[in-house]
């Protein structure tokens, strides 16, 4: 929260509209979880659709950060609380988008081999667990 909600009072979310949509739904997934409230509350899904509508404002393919990964992952986090049948199925898309966005934002080499040190230090580790 230090890194966020200083841009909320400095007045700099409209230079990281995805950062504005990680605080919406930081918001919606309390008010949705808020035991004094009712459950599927308008509250939560007023916060949800401030949280969709700022990312909509940069588009996700192309301006992909870290903020973006966690504001669409939070998303699928709260469609997923939501609990019903299609707000479910609603939830594995969402995360699999933000999947493909973390990959964008930090393409894992995962098809090179693995550096040197991982067979003299990590493999000596798992091959001395008693299995």
């Amino acid at each position: 929260m230090d890194e966020i909600l200083p841009f909320v009072y400095e007045g700099d979310l409209i230079r990281s509209p995805h950062k504005a949509a990680l605080l919406y739904f930081v918001f919606a997934t309390g008010s949705l979880m808020d035991p004094n409230l009712p459950p599927r509350n308008p509250q939560a899904q007023a916060f949800c659709e401030f949280g969709l509508k700022a990312l909509d404002l940069r588009n996700i393919s192309t301006s992909a950060e870290l903020d973006t990964v966690i504001a669409i992952s939070l998303l699928a986090s709260y469609h997923g609380d939501l609990g019903t049948e299609n707000c479910l199925e609603t939830a594995w898309e969402e995360m699999s988008l933000a999947i493909k966005v973390a990959q964008k934002v930090c393409p894992c080499p995962l098809h090179y081999p693995p550096p040197p040190w991982i067979f003299t230090v990590i493999y000596p580790l798992l091959m001395s667990v008693d299995h």
